[in-house]
């Protein structure tokens, strides 16, 4: 079944990927605390739908049953 992940990134220097927050809020009080702590870095949230492996394993779609 798929999930959301909300991905915090770093933009400027390293476009590096920082951390996978479970929940839209969560990423947003995790990204104000780096805003914090590095102010002259910058950062964005992308939301990533993830697909996982386990529904796969029997060969089928679980969506489509």
């Amino acid at each position: 079944m798929p999930r959301t992940v909300y991905r915090v990134i770093e933009k400027i220097t390293q476009k590096q990927e920082l951390m996978d927050c479970s929940s839209e809020s969560e990423a947003f009080e995790v990204m104000g605390q780096l805003v914090e702590a590095n102010p002259e870095s910058q950062y964005t949230i992308e939301e990533v739908v993830v697909y996982d492996k386990e529904a796969f394993r029997y060969g089928r779609d679980p969506e489509l049953h």
